[in-house]
């Protein structure tokens, strides 16, 4: 039977701009050994159709990579991968696609990206710019440092740094 390469599956971000409609495109990759005959892809459980204009092989015949052009609040959800031959059916890991939302300009102009592979990666506004502030406390009394936490999806993990700065 046909084999998955076993980096197959993951979370996939795409962006939307500042109205919230969906722009760009995302890239679900299935490469698998063993000859396979046939690639299908599934949404949710259901039959995917890849019509070869908003949904695409990206090498017909080469590999089971799909391109999903003009991406739309509609495309998220869990896909997955099935490479078939007459020996069997190789099925990937599920692909969780969603939107990330900029409300940063600054950020999604700066990255100018549409889409995130790896889980490690964020969608995340800045912190907003403030100016340095000397504060004065007392050796031995408590000290409170407000932080506003941006945006983020999935939400933003804060810890602090301290830099000496003599």
């Amino acid at each position: 039977p046909p084999k998955l390469d076993p980096e197959n599956g993951g979370e996939v971000w795409f962006q939307v701009n500042s109205t919230g409609v969906a722009r760009g495109k995302f890239i679900l990759p299935c490469y698998a050994t063993g000859n396979p005959e046939t690639y299908e892809w599934f949404k949710d459980g259901e039959k995917l159709k890849v019509d070869g204009d908003r949904i695409a092989w990206e090498k017909q015949f080469q590999s089971g990579t799909i391109i999903i052009n003009d991406a739309r609040d509609g495309d998220q959800g869990y896909y997955q991968c099935h490479a078939s031959n007459i020996f069997g059916i190789a099925v990937s890991n599920k692909f969780h696609v969603q939107i990330g939302a900029f409300r940063s300009k600054f950020l999604s102009e700066f990255l100018n990206v549409h889409i995130f592979k790896t889980p490690t990666n964020l969608v995340l506004d800045h912190f907003v710019p403030r100016g340095l502030r000397r504060l004065i406390v007392d050796e031995g009394q408590s000290l409170s440092i407000r932080c506003d936490i941006p945006y983020g999806v999935p939400k933003p993990s804060i810890f602090w740094l301290y830099r000496d700065a003599q």
